[in-house]
Parts: C-alpha cells; sequence; structure tokens
C-alpha cells in the first residue's frame, strides 16, 4: 500500500516471475527483482492535500490515513459482486456468498471463484490536529478490561497520530 503527494492511496499486488535459468559459468547477475507489482485499487479520493502516512491493521484489515489537509480518515474492504454491488458489510463474508462468486476479470485474465472487492470511507475527522498537519498515523491494540468469569478482556484498536503542532494523540473508533 503507498500513498501520495497526488493525494491517492494505492493498493498494490505482487505478483512473482517466472525465473530464468542463468548459466552457472557466467558471472554477470541478472539485475531483475524477480517480481513484478500490480495496482490492484485505488482508495476513495477525499484528502485535498499530500497523504504523508497510511497504516493498516492487521487485525480488522482496515486502512487509516492522514496528510496535509489534517484529515484522519477510515477505509474498509468490502467484497463485491462482479457488478460491484455490495455482498457483505464490515470485511464478514458467509459460506453461500463465497460459492456463488462469479468470474471476474483480473489484469485482462479471467478466473473463476474470484470476488472483487472495493473500499468504503467508514469515518472521516476534518482538523484532527487543529490547523496543523498530520505526518503520522498508526494502528494499536486496547485491551479491554478483564470481565468477571473471562479469562481474558476482548481487544480493541486505538488510532494514534502525531503532527506539527508537537503532539501525539490517541483515537478510539467507534462504528
Amino acid at each position: 500500500m503507498t500513498c501520495s503527494d497526488d493525494a491517492t492511496i494505492r493498493v498494490w499486488r505482487r505478483k512473482p516471475k517466472e525465473r530464468v535459468a542463468q548459466s552457472r559459468l557466467s558471472i554477470i547477475k541478472n539485475a531483475d527483482s524477480g517480481e513484478d507489482w500490480i495496482e490492484e485499487a485505488i482508495l476513495p479520493g477525499v484528502h485535498v492535500r499530500g497523504i504523508y502516512a497510511v497504516a493498516w491493521s492487521q487485525r480488522t484489515g482496515r486502512v487509516v490515513s492522514t496528510g496535509g489537509d489534517g484529515m484522519v480518515v477510515v477505509y474498509q474492504e468490502e467484497w463485491a459482486d462482479a457488478d460491484g454491488e455490495k455482498i457483505t458489510v464490515n470485511g464478514e463474508q458467509s459460506h453461500a456468498d463465497a460459492e456463488a462468486a462469479r468470474t471476474v476479470k483480473m489484469d485482462g485474465v479471467e478466473s473463476q471463484g474470484q470476488q472483487s472487492t472495493r473500499w468504503r470511507i467508514i469515518t472521516q475527522m476534518d482538523g484532527a490536529h487543529g490547523v496543523f498537519e498530520i505526518n503520522h498515523v498508526a494502528w494499536t491494540r486496547k485491551p479491554r478490561p478483564r470481565q468477571e468469569g473471562q479469562e481474558e478482556g476482548e481487544e480493541g484498536e486505538l488510532i494514534i497520530t502525531t503532527g506539527d503542532d508537537g503532539s501525539v494523540k490517541v483515537w478510539e473508533m467507534s462504528i
């Protein structure tokens, strides 16, 4: 995933290249990296200035972005059918939906049983650090207090931002 001064966030997929056999007698090494990166998606554009930081949550799959416009934006990926219609919400997909997947074109090649996804904005906060730019964003886990009779409390997530105002802010998102 990359962010840019052109106010876009792009999702990339790695496609390994086929290995070419090289002569053992040659001392010249192939400079090829052995992989191509394919642009898979561009997240919905909401930022009006450059995006400085983007973070992906390993726990929920959500993405948060910040930048020169002072906004904090949270995105979520959803499954969609071949017509782009939403199948599920909150990243959850039923087994029946998975079996009903249609043929989808990806990189010009049709593949059976894959569904496309789309990204949507689930929350956005303007002026998170007042008039200042936000330089960095990260996800962190938030342990919930233990309830009586439970071994562990349920975990949540927090968003941490740092800005030109010199402060670090912690945000809890409730959706």
